[in-house]
């Protein structure tokens, strides 16, 4: 079944015919001379040069404009760029910085070296030190020759060690304390170091000071290698 053809049906159109699409306004655009144009039922192109096109109607309400709106788009800011010569000095400000907290940290880090080296140096040969005399104080010689380096011990056996320290505790008495002289300790080389300690014996009334001296072994530990002619007090500070 056909569908109705109304007279202002495209296809009742005779062939070669286009037609001229208008919106109603009466306002038409000519189309350029020598440009084709498809025909509408057939598809062929021919070329109109006297044919209009209608313009597109304004929608209901829109304003019509002639001059541009009176507030301006705000521009994107531009960034700006940073001198060359600014540039420069940024950098060499912050590597004159950076130069200078280096240093600061190297001689910081240079001190904290020294001193821990310096803690750790000190701690080897003060502990031998102190058993030392801890175990003179307590009579045990024997302990206490243990202590000892060869440059002692080549010279002196053991048993002549213990006979010298027990006489010494029956002329002036058994050592009652001893204790390291403050800021004494000094670092002639570094294998060796030097303490003063200051003795209290028993049968005399003023104490006595003996340096001890402490020298590295190869296998790094430490050794008293000198304590001077005696354990005992000299004649200018022994008492009664």
């Amino acid at each position: 079944m056909q569908g109705r053809q109304g007279k202002g049906d495209p296809r009742n159109r005779p062939p070669g015919q286009s037609v001229s699409p208008m919106n109603g306004t009466g306002r038409v655009r000519a189309v350029s001379p020598g440009k084709p144009e498809p025909d509408l039922l057939t598809g062929k192109i021919q070329a109109f040069t006297n044919e209009h096109r209608a313009m597109p109607q304004r929608p209901a309400g829109m304003r019509r404009l002639d001059t541009p709106p009176a507030t301006p788009r705000v521009a994107r800011p531009l960034r700006k760029e940073e001198e060359p010569k600014k540039l420069r000095r940024k950098f060499l400000v912050w590597g004159t910085a950076f130069v200078i907290c280096a240093i600061i940290g190297g001689f910081v880090g240079y001190g904290v070296f020294q001193f821990f080296q310096g803690v750790s140096f000190s701690s080897g040969p003060s502990t031998v030190a102190v058993d030392f005399l801890d175990a003179v104080s307590k009579g045990n010689y024997d302990q206490a020759y243990l202590n000892l380096g060869p440059s002692i011990t080549l010279k002196t056996g053991q048993d002549e060690f213990r006979q010298e320290g027990q006489a010494l505790d029956t002329a002036y008495g058994t050592v009652q304390s001893y204790s390291e002289v403050k800021d004494s300790a000094t670092q002639p080389d570094d294998h060796t170091m030097v303490f003063t300690y200051e003795l209290k014996r028993g049968k005399i009334q003023k104490p006595y000071q003996i340096h001890i001296t402490l020298s590295q072994t190869k296998d790094g530990g430490w050794k008293v290698s000198d304590y001077g002619s005696t354990l005992g007090p000299n004649q200018n500070s022994s008492g009664s």
